[in-house]
């Protein structure tokens, strides 16, 4: 994640409410992924990370995208339809920090 991002995103924390969930689709490095989940979690904000595949003119447009999401099963759920609601498939991978690594190999 960029540092303009990560900056943003810990500037706006205290409006983020307890039991929200936060999710990243930006494809970035592992270690910032961690890192925002450990200092969301302390703020009761649950994260996913949910990096989008297939931006080009007909990616998120055309809602024909995939959406690769690491995190918590159960709060993978809770947010599947809204997530389909932007991509043409979003699933589960495995923990996260996983889905990014996912993405990347398919895009390889």
């Amino acid at each position: 994640m960029p540092k303009d991002v990560r900056e943003c995103i810990m500037a706006a924390l205290d409006y983020f409410k307890k039991g929200s969930v936060f999710i990243d689709l930006s494809t970035t490095d592992y270690h910032n992924t961690l890192q925002l989940e450990k200092v969301l979690l302390e703020k009761g904000v649950n994260s996913l990370e949910a990096p989008v595949s297939n931006l080009s003119h007909l990616g998120i447009e055309f809602a024909n995208a995939s959406i690769y999401v690491g995190g918590d099963v159960e709060l993978y759920e809770r947010v599947k339809k809204y997530l389909d609601m932007m991509a043409r498939i979003s699933f589960h991978v495995a923990e996260i920090g996983k889905a990014q690594s996912a993405k990347l190999l398919t895009n390889i």
